[in-house]
């Protein structure tokens, strides 16, 4: 098997370099199309998410999973590899009439049914690129240096070309191009890795249709608690609130995204190991990822929390000042976010406890739905903040709870309270360091690296550094 620590690194690369792609690229793109023409696009894109969910069915989660479970069983895997490729394309076909219905009965759509169409497009090459099948082989490397090839491609062509809102639709097939042009290279690569050592009879698609609607039950219930604050926060407050609550939403992106690459590759080789009952192994794996979490997430979400207001200046600007306070209460949700990320990817999905995790997430937007009514009228923007807090908060303890009772293990072990102590020793640093720090980009400078100073010194000192292992 290939290195976890290696997988973990390539995806953390291709997570992170997307984000800064996305924060180099759109400046330019918003500036020369105008807010309506890129209002016009984000529309497009929230209706066609909508119909993607629908169309992919589960079948992302439920793919990895079940290709690195017969990575010993070539032909098996073969087959299971082919079925889900005619499954999503046979979905993908359903939603193109849903596609043909909406650009009748639409009248938003109708105004531009040629951009529509392009960007709809993506459903096809999502379904054809089998992205499921390169992450469920752990072939990361491929995925990374794929994905930095087609950015750096869109890159070049979008400031070369794009230049007034008369490039819409070339801007809209951009799009699709720089989020999945490298489909096309993976169904080449799909027919040579899938091949089977024998002849392919009988196919089955549907046969897995029962599994995959659980998994996208789980991805639905997720859906709602994650977005439930943003609609909320619409209807009672506005746009300016929710424009503030989704600046700060956009700066935790960044950190969440190496996190959360540990979800990627935890996946396939929790996955493998428990289908070819090694469950020491497993168990090590499942340990370590929790470690993991708390070593780096704790520092990320105190260091959010402390440097909110400069972050904010820099990135967003003096208009979006109120975001600091949505980006303090976030922080410690980054740790419960990448929790329930590992713990999705390490536990339930590879163990088929799909319908425990759709009830933790249930049981989120839940608490999401009564703390947004109860504090969004008061608190505006920090009030979903305070939400999101609650909600990732809930989802974590259930899914924690169901672990310990399932697994007899949980996510605090003899380390914890070292992390802990090493971010007060880290809060405490940077607090008495940030009086004499200066302006913004010295505050962003030195603050963040007496704070990593002091964190890695207090854990050298106990000798609890996590990447040793």
């Amino acid at each position: 098997m290939r290195s976890l620590g290696r997988n973990y690194a390539l995806n953390a690369v291709n997570t992170v370099g997307g984000v800064v792609f996305y924060l180099i690229t759109f400046p330019y793109s918003a500036r020369v199309l105008g807010p309506e023409a890129i209002g016009q696009v984000n529309f497009y894109q929230s209706i066609i998410t909508y119909i993607s969910l629908i169309s992919c069915l589960g079948i992302p989660l439920y793919g990895v999973r079940e290709i690195a479970r017969l990575a010993h069983k070539p032909a098996e895997r073969s087959r299971t590899a082919v079925e889900l490729l005619l499954l999503h394309l046979q979905l993908t076909a359903a939603a193109a009439v849903v596609i043909g219905l909406l650009c009748v009965a639409v009248p938003q759509i109708r105004a531009d049914i040629p951009l529509f169409l392009v960007l709809s497009s993506s459903l096809l090459f999502a379904a054809i690129g089998c992205e499921w099948f390169f992450s469920g082989t752990e072939d990361f490397a491929y995925i990374t240096v794929r994905g930095l090839c087609v950015r750096v491609a869109y890159a070049i062509v979008l400031f070369s070309c794009v230049h007034s809102p008369q490039d819409l639709l070339l801007y809209g097939a951009l799009t699709v191009f720089g989020t999945y042009g490298s489909h096309v290279f993976n169904l080449m690569r799909f027919r040579r890795l899938s091949a089977s050592p024998e002849p392919l009879r009988g196919l089955q698609p549907w046969r897995h249709s029962r599994a995959v609607a659980r998994v996208f039950g789980m991805t639905v219930a997720s859906a709602i608690y994650i977005n439930l604050n943003v609609v909320i926060l619409g209807f009672i407050s506005g746009d300016t609130a929710v424009g503030y609550f989704m600046g700060a939403m956009k700066i935790v992106t960044v950190p969440l995204g190496l996190l959360t690459a540990l979800q990627t590759t935890l996946l396939p080789r929790t996955s493998a190991l428990l289908a070819t009952d090694r469950p020491d192994e497993y168990r090590a794996v499942l340990r370590k990822s929790m470690r993991f979490v708390w070593a780096l997430g704790l520092p990320m979400g105190t260091g959010l929390a402390l440097l909110a207001e400069p972050i904010v200046l820099l990135f967003c600007g003096e208009a979006y000042l109120p975001a600091a306070g949505v980006l303090r209460i976030l922080g410690p949700a980054l740790v419960l976010i990448a929790f329930v990320c590992v713990l999705n990817a390490a536990v339930f999905i590879p163990l088929a406890y799909e319908k425990a995790a759709t009830a933790a997430c249930l049981g989120g937007a839940a608490v999401s739905l009564a703390v947004n009514l109860l504090l969004i009228p008061s608190m505006s923007q920090n009030g979903a903040a305070w939400a999101s807090l609650a909600a990732e908060g809930t989802v974590a303890a259930i899914m924690a709870w169901h672990m310990r009772r399932r697994l007899h293990t949980g996510i605090i072990d003899r380390d914890t309270p070292f992390y802990l102590l090493a971010t007060a020793v880290m809060t405490a640093a940077v607090l008495l360091v940030r009086p004499y720090a200066g302006g913004i980009v010295a505050q962003l400078v030195l603050l963040p690296l007496t704070g990593a100073a002091a964190y890695g010194a207090t854990l050298a000192a106990s000798r609890r550094w996590p990447m040793r292992q």
